[in-house]
């Protein structure tokens, strides 16, 4: 199993695996839309993502991170956004070697922290990272405000 950055040239091979993450989060399939999203992430340096291929040269898994910083530790952290592994391809430790590379990314961004969420109901995945080391944050709580949404992507 090869786990290496996504370049512009990977989103259509990364493409079928957003749109089933996207997917498993019950989220519209807008398959245009999403590679509009991919390419602009890619091209304006907005996101960085690792993608798991394996032997044959299928891409089976990835993440998607977002580097910023915390006014709080005055220093960057890593939002880890995405993570997905193609149902066939499960249990086979692609997860944890793609959280695996998030961290080296963070590290080498020089990061104090990785922050992720995911659903309340998504067990598996807290499994997952609370064997790697992750706390369930106690002290915040989230909140959104849903905005319109914006009909195209800017270019």
């Amino acid at each position: 199993m090869e786990i290496r950055k996504v370049g512009l040239s990977d989103v259509e091979a990364l493409l079928p695996l957003f749109n089933a993450y996207r997917d498993f989060y019950k989220q519209e399939p807008q398959p245009e839309r999403a590679r509009a999203f991919l390419r602009e992430n890619l091209m304006r340096n907005r996101s960085t993502i690792f993608i798991a291929v394996n032997e044959s040269g299928k891409a089976v898994g990835f993440t998607q991170l977002y580097p910023t910083v915390s006014s709080l530790s005055m220093a960057p952290v890593v939002y880890l956004s995405d993570l997905f592994v193609d149902d066939q391809y499960r249990k086979n430790g692609i997860a944890k070697l793609l959280m695996k590379a998030a961290e080296k990314f963070a590290l080498e961004f020089g990061a104090v922290a990785i922050d992720l969420q995911t659903a309340h109901t998504n067990t598996k995945a807290q499994k997952l990272y609370e064997s790697l080391g992750y706390e369930q944050d106690q002290a915040y709580r989230t909140y959104t405000l849903k905005l319109p949404v914006l009909q195209a992507l800017s270019a």
